[in-house]
């Protein structure tokens, strides 16, 4: 595009968004609204290429760039949704996984420490031996003696429940990943009770953060909170 030759990447004040205003407003005025979402687009990135949000190493640089990965910087605000539904499906397949390794167990005292249910544990198999009359496999996820009034693991509806902030299905209050108790080795506890648990509980994590910084970015794009062409 001619109008990027515009720049000087050592001067920022050479910058002139005049041009890309003028041609987004003519895109506009004949019609051509995905054209002009594209140089709305192509503006707000050579806007940052020219240092109009500082350094790669600021705040303001990341924040605009995660904006416009995300949202195509509000021109394409349903982005987000697509990104989201793709983690949360990732997600569910990762907890359906994990849930059938025996890698979940119930947050509830009263249900993890009751003698009623110890089979269920993972850990029971390593105690007793005579394990195999059991029907659950030492699984909580698989377990069929839980109280029918306790919450049932999904997988999909504990990464919607981590995923979307404002709701809450008690999928995350009622179950967590399970990686024993700590001992005083920390590197042998890590490794004794595998990366596996630790991955889970980490992604967990990153869902959540995903949830939140999506969750806001959407908001933003779709109440036009950040203006992107001819108000810049």
């Amino acid at each position: 595009m001619w109008l990027k030759k515009q720049r000087d990447v050592d001067d920022i004040t050479k910058f002139k968004p005049g041009p890309w205003v003028v041609l987004i407003n003519a895109l506009k005025e004949m019609g051509h609204y995905e054209s002009a979402k594209e140089v709305g687009v192509a503006f707000q990135e050579q806007k940052r290429i020219c240092g109009q949000f500082g350094k790669i190493t600021s705040a303001n640089w990341w924040v605009h760039f995660i904006y416009g990965a995300f949202s195509g910087y509000g021109y394409f605000p349903l982005r987000v949704i697509k990104y989201v539904a793709a983690m949360w499906v990732l997600s569910a397949l990762i907890y359906a996984k994990a849930a059938s390794d025996g890698i979940f167990a119930p947050s509830n005292p009263l249900i993890f420490n009751n003698p009623k249910y110890e089979h269920c544990s993972p850990g029971y198999k390593i105690k007793n031996a005579d394990v195999g009359k059991y029907s659950s496999f030492n699984n909580w996820y698989l377990c069929k003696e839980l109280p029918g009034e306790f919450t049932t693991f999904s997988p999909t509806m504990y990464s919607l429940n981590l995923i979307l902030p404002v709701v809450d299905l008690q999928q995350g209050h009622d179950w967590a990943p399970f990686v024993g108790e700590i001992s005083d080795d920390i590197v042998l506890h890590f490794f004794r009770n595998g990366m596996y648990n630790y991955f889970i509980r980490g992604w967990i994590w990153v869902e959540i953060l995903f949830g939140w910084i999506s969750s806001s970015i959407l908001i933003v794009a779709l109440s036009g909170l950040v203006k992107n062409d001819e108000h810049d």
